[in-house]
């Protein structure tokens, strides 16, 4: 029996590195001897550390892929090309050459004046999609929601559960205004909000599967 020790942010994390490692064995046991721990923000502060407990026969080698050897083109295959350059082209019936000058006259002229139509089509599209960005809702309900809650959560953590505050979206910002400031240090206050906006962002975009490009939020409270 074989033994392999791992660390990850998650207890399953570190059993796939462990089991990966190990050669993907189909039999093994694993030994719990720390879970991770994470602090009031939500990142890891303690990784979890696990051990894997494995037979070596039934790992799989991590075997390397032998790609085989290119074969070189034969004498024939380079004579191909420049027999293929040195035919020379077939000529063409003379009504087709007589029709192409007439083809290319008629789709010139259908392009000068299809031309003028789609332009204005596009400068009409251009100018009504900035309106259309404008009114059109970016935060959703849910979003707000779920914002709310986890500003509560982690003001519950910080013992702050008695600060309240609103939150106002307009276009791809949401404004966050505190009733009352968090804490007397203005520099230690921008720290904190400037960490939640990370962490909120980094929530939202795990909870509803977007990459919320272009989406921002601000954190303020009244001078003191």
């Amino acid at each position: 029996m074989k033994s392999i020790m791992e660390e990850a942010s998650s207890v399953i994390k570190a059993i796939e590195k462990g089991w990966i490692e190990a050669g993907k064995p189909q039999e093994f046991s694993v030994k719990v001897f720390e879970e991770a721990t994470k602090n009031f923000l939500g990142m890891t502060s303690k990784p979890a550390k696990i051990a894997i407990f494995f037979d070596e026969k039934g790992a799989q080698p991590h075997a390397k892929q032998h790609r085989p050897p290119q074969q070189r083109p034969t004498k024939e295959e380079y004579a191909r090309p420049a027999q293929q350059q040195a035919r020379k082209p077939q000529q063409q019936p003379r009504h087709e050459r007589q029709e192409r000058p007439e083809r290319h006259e008629r789709q010139e002229r259908n392009e000068r004046t299809e031309r003028p139509q789609r332009q204005q089509q596009f400068q009409q599209q251009a100018e009504a999609q900035p309106q259309e960005r404008r009114n059109k809702d970016v935060w959703t309900p849910e979003m707000i929601d779920a914002v709310n809650s986890w500003i509560r959560e982690s003001l519950a953590q910080m013992d702050r559960a008695g600060s309240t505050f609103s939150t106002d979206a307009k276009n791809y910002y949401l404004k966050i205004n505190f009733d009352t400031p968090l804490f007397e240090d203005r520099d230690k206050e921008r720290t904190v909000f400037r960490s939640f906006a990370h962490l909120l962002m980094q929530s939202l975009r795990n909870k509803f599967k977007k990459g919320l490009r272009g989406y921002k939020v601000i954190l303020n409270s009244p001078a003191q």
